[in-house]
């Protein structure tokens, strides 16, 4: 998941880290790349339809690994609606889990090491094939809930709404396994650290664009020969994290070109040739930049799929205007608005499009209205940003009472005989008494976890106590941090 060859290549650039820097303060964690980890342990199982709590424990075992170094909250961020440009790869999850099941059905009519390779390859298939399927989501919701463990589920990518929650200073930092992080960080402008291949003791590797930014102009200093290639791709990252709003957008490009979850890389082009291309193409207009750059490569003799650059502007726009969820405004909004200093108008413009919203509705996406704004006139229900649903079942979503890509109500378990009740807003005829029972389980859902923050928020006020002057300080910059947390829950 992310971007391809990214982390890879970037390895020198970025910073040794422990959980333990975040203690007393708050981390929100993907909760999908935790779960898909989990899940490959137990593939086999899940393939076949065999019962298995291995992933829940799993989950509960990393949330409490985290607390235990004195992390005072860990928030999980679930994916909500499967953007449109993901469908592809659930596919080829398919296919990997049909190919899986023939693998072992071969291996059973041989013998030896044969057998054994035959069954080797059938599980990296299973691993290849899982998929979170709603019945997994529900289990494991239902586990944090009776552990007391704080959750959300995005209205789409857990990604953009956990960059959502840092820049509105509800956490410190965001756990995953997924790269495409870091470049909603760089398009919302958020520094908070990224932290990536989380151990069991702790550690892991933190990347943000002010980290990047240092780091690269550290080792490309470096006269070391066997780093002359990466000195190279790294004295170009110093350039492309500098902040500056055209080099953002062109580490975005680069990003995008050199493969993501959204669309496939050309042939030959990783990450570092996906820099070096962009770099070369940075005098021109922005807007032009990658169409000029496939047209010469197209001309050299690579092979460019027809629809393409149509492709690559729709992941570009998702990355800068991804849509999430504002629980305090009870309403969806853009990750980047019109006034954000890293908004393009061009890039605006497609997203606008494609949700449905025309010159002619002369409404703004960050007047004080906002929140009536994108609901009422993104129509578009088949728009690659993904369709803006009702209040109603967003806000059900969010507390995940409803799972996203049903739109069922997810309920304590599932059986084969059980039917999932269909909940479809008050658009489908849902009564005054029904939307009044959703808003106030939506505020106990706040108020509970509010509780817990205020828990914290008590904790560090005792240890505000210490007669030593820095260490007041401290705790005081943990206490105003834990307490922007409570806030964002209290609504």
């Amino acid at each position: 998941m992310g971007i391809d060859g990214f982390l890879r290549q970037l390895n020198d650039a970025v910073d040794k880290t422990h959980v333990q820097r975040f203690t007393g303060q708050t981390l929100v964690v993907d909760a999908l790349s935790w779960l898909y980890k989990a899940c490959y342990g137990c593939a086999l199982e899940l393939s076949i339809g065999q019962e298995t709590d291995k992933y829940v424990q799993c989950m509960l075992r990393k949330v409490n690994m985290i607390r235990s170094y004195g992390v005072a909250q860990v928030v999980l961020v679930f994916d909500g609606q499967r953007l449109p440009l993901k469908e592809k790869r659930q596919k080829h999850k398919e296919e990997n889990r049909r190919r899986a099941l023939q693998a072992m059905a071969v291996s059973k009519q041989l013998q030896g090491a044969d057998r054994q390779d035959e069954v080797n390859k059938a599980y990296q298939l299973f691993q290849r094939s899982v998929s979170i399927t709603p019945r997994i989501i529900s289990t494991v919701i239902n586990a944090l809930r009776e552990a007391g463990i704080p959750f959300v589920v995005a209205p789409f990518e857990a990604d953009a709404q956990m960059v959502w929650m840092c820049k509105e200073g509800l956490a410190a930092g965001i756990v995953t396994e997924d790269s495409d992080v870091v470049v909603y960080c760089l398009t919302a402008n958020v520094s908070c650290p990224v932290l990536v291949k989380l151990e069991d003791n702790g550690t892991a590797q933190a990347v943000s664009r002010s980290i990047l930014h240092k780091n690269s102009a550290k080792t490309s200093s470096l006269c070391i020969p066997v780093a002359f290639a990466a000195n190279a791709l790294l004295r170009k990252i110093h350039y492309l994290t500098s902040g500056e709003k055209e080099a953002t957008r062109m580490f975005v490009q680069a990003c995008v070109l050199a493969g993501c979850d959204f669309i496939d890389s050309l042939p030959n082009m990783g990450f570092a040739t996906a820099v070096k291309h962009i770099f070369n193409f940075r005098g021109a207009p922005a807007h032009l930049r990658v169409q000029r750059l496939v047209s010469k490569l197209s001309s050299s003799g690579t092979k460019v799929p027809s629809n393409f650059m149509q492709e690559f502007f729709k992941a570009e726009t998702i990355f800068f205007h991804h849509i999430i969820f504002n629980p305090q405004k009870r309403s969806c909004e853009l990750l980047v608005d019109e006034k954000h200093i890293n908004c393009f108008p061009d890039v605006l413009q497609r997203a606008k499009e494609s949700l449905g919203i025309t010159s002619t509705d002369e409404v703004g996406l960050t007047s004080s209205t906002q929140q009536e704004d994108l609901h009422a006139v993104a129509t578009a229900t088949k728009s690659f940003l993904g369709e803006v649903l009702s209040r109603e079942i967003i806000e059900k979503i969010y507390m995940g009472e409803v799972c996203a890509r049903t739109l069922c109500l997810l309920s304590d378990s599932f059986t084969s005989s059980q039917k999932q009740e269909s909940f479809t807003g008050s658009q489908g005829g849902q009564s005054l008494t029904a939307l009044r029972e959703t808003r106030s389980k939506f505020n106990d859902h706040a108020r509970k976890i509010s509780q817990g923050f205020s828990t914290i928020v008590r904790q560090r006020e005792v240890k505000q106590l210490s007669p030593i002057a820095t260490a007041r300080q401290s705790e005081i910059k943990k206490c105003s941090q834990a307490n922007n947390v409570l806030n964002h829950w209290k609504l």
